[in-house]
């Protein structure tokens, strides 16, 4: 697969790398049943945006921007 650029990337290991999102979603999980709810809240948001990310990258077949706006 050819990126934005011209060069040659590997989606699928980019994919396996964002799906590490699962990860921060535990995290999220343990952080809340100890309250600490701040925490919890970027957790979560790091969580839901590289599995949004991922998603995408499937979906478009290329890379996701490297933008913390996903709009």
């Amino acid at each position: 697969l050819t990126g934005r650029e011209g060069d040659s990337i590997d989606l699928e290991g980019h994919v396996a790398q964002l799906l590490k999102g699962r990860e921060d979603w535990q995290v999220a999980a343990d952080l809340l049943a100890r309250r600490r709810l701040r925490h919890v809240l970027l957790f979560a948001k790091l969580s839901l945006e590289k599995l949004l990310k991922a998603a995408v990258a499937r979906r478009l077949c290329d890379l996701p921007p490297r933008l913390h706006n996903l709009l």
